[in-house]
């Protein structure tokens, strides 16, 4: 088992304040609230929690943060896309119904909750040693939690936390990045804009991941912040500046994806998924389209909200097909393709040609091995009676001028100097008849083999 790791998923630093007063408690009741400018400090003293500022906007957060570290460093923040502005008359206490929530005394208004479905009104929340922050019953097990912040994690991965999906209650955990270094709003680096490495090797172990290239994004100032909120742009644009011809732009299919949850798209009226392909291309903004059902969707703009998952044999168990408006250049052009092609031709060619210099070889070690017993064997070896060496299972259904070809070319390979042998191209186009082949000289093995002393002889 890998040891527990802390994972912080975003690297920050962060113009903030704390609050220096603590606790004398690790618990918070509805008889002991914490105050504004109080912070709870866990049993082992790693972690507090608290209210918090950030930045130059006054904005105030409640959450928790490594207590041991010189500079503020928050681990988990509850009201991340809520800032507070005055915590002056804010407490965190514990509700009538049992939930933990932030309360603003002087209106009586709860800014924040747990939201928990308490089955009890005398709970207590405790910051453990794992800073977990936990709601419990506080008069029975303590392991019977209401509520507990690391289902809720913000941008760490906490010893004994965990992330992933809980298929009975539905909770998704994951880490999702601030939005830029001083705030702790939700960004948009939740690991579908990442690539992740995982590398074993003999020499290491380790984790990593990196951001896309900061030349095709819309702001890379925006990025060096890990503010990724301006996305990314196109490396070719659409083909949309003469509405007189039909765009040349065509579609890409992503298969298994959650569809955008964005309000800025529509659905025309379209019998097949190249109607509604049609409609797309006729109009500039539209950006993406789908064909579930018999019904087509059309999406204008940017693609907000959407996510692709693992394939299963059954696509439509896991989403639906997404096509993405690309230009026409960002796929493989036909020439391409026909070069792809070629290659691959050459390819089983010269897997081809190695099969035919196996067997011309197996061929003539079968003409040493039978030298003795065969009656014109240096005939064999000139070529003129190469039907003699083919299987009799074929009844001579054999194309000899391609065997004595393919004798040929073992003898060049098998030449005395390595500068006479030919490369695998020339072999190629040899057995593809595209180039002629001369007679080779009798290399010294063949000689012996065939009895011949003379260093002019020829596998003719």
């Amino acid at each position: 088992t890998m040891p527990l790791l802390l994972f912080v998923f975003t690297v920050f630093t962060l113009h903030a304040a704390a609050p220096a007063n603590s606790a004398t408690t690790d618990t918070i009741s509805a008889a002991q609230p914490l105050a504004g400018g109080e912070k709870l400090v866990s049993g082992n003293g790693r972690y507090a929690l608290g209210f918090f500022e950030t930045g130059s906007d006054s904005n105030w957060y409640m959450g928790i943060w490594f207590n041991t570290v010189p500079k503020l460093t928050p681990a988990w923040v509850a009201n991340r896309d809520d800032p507070i502005k005055n915590i002056t008359s804010l407490e965190l206490t514990i509700s009538g119904d049992g939930n933990l929530v932030i309360l603003n005394r002087s209106s009586s208004s709860i800014i924040w909750s747990s939201q928990a479905r308490a089955t009890a009104t005398d709970t207590i929340a405790v910051l453990l040693n794992t800073g977990n922050l936990v709601l419990q019953n506080s008069s029975s097990n303590p392991s019977d939690v209401f509520w507990q912040s690391f289902d809720y994690p913000t941008d760490t991965f906490l010893p004994g936390a965990k992330l992933g999906y809980d298929k009975v209650t539905g909770l998704n955990r994951r880490l999702v990045s601030w939005k830029n270094l001083i705030d702790p709003a939700t960004g948009m680096s939740n690991g579908y804009f990442m690539n992740f490495t995982f590398v074993d090797n003999d020499q290491e172990k380790y984790f990593m991941y990196t951001l896309h290239d900061e030349t095709t994004v819309r702001s890379p100032k925006d990025w060096k912040l890990y503010d990724l909120t301006s996305g990314c742009l196109r490396n070719t644009p659409l083909d949309c500046s003469n509405r007189s011809t039909i765009s040349t732009d065509r579609f890409y299919p992503m298969p298994c994806v959650r569809l955008p949850q964005n309000d800025d798209h529509s659905k025309p009226a379209a019998a097949s998924s190249g109607e509604c392909a049609q409609i797309c291309l006729g109009d500039c903004s539209c950006t993406a389209y789908s064909f579930v059902k018999g019904e087509c969707s059309a999406w204008h703009g940017e693609l907000l909200d959407w996510r692709q998952h693992q394939c299963s044999d059954s696509s439509s168990t896991n989403g639906e097909t997404l096509y993405l408006r690309l230009a026409a250049k960002e796929f493989p052009s036909q020439q391409a393709s026909r070069r792809g092609k070629t290659n691959v031709i050459l390819v089983i060619s010269a897997t081809v040609a190695s099969l035919g210099l196996l067997a011309a070889l197996v061929l003539l070690i079968i003409i040493w091995r039978n030298r003795t017993k065969l009656s014109g064997g240096t005939k064999l070896l000139e070529g003129s009676d190469i039907g003699s060496l083919v299987d009799h299972m074929l009844h001579g259904d054999v194309n000899l001028d391609e065997a004595a070809t393919a004798c040929k070319v073992a003898c060049w390979c098998i030449q005395d100097d390595e500068f006479d042998r030919p490369t695998m191209g020339e072999v190629v186009q040899i057995l593809e008849g595209l180039s002629e082949i001369s007679v080779p000289p009798m290399p010294r093995v063949l000689q012996a083999m065939s009895g011949r002393g003379s260093s002019h002889s020829t596998c003719s």
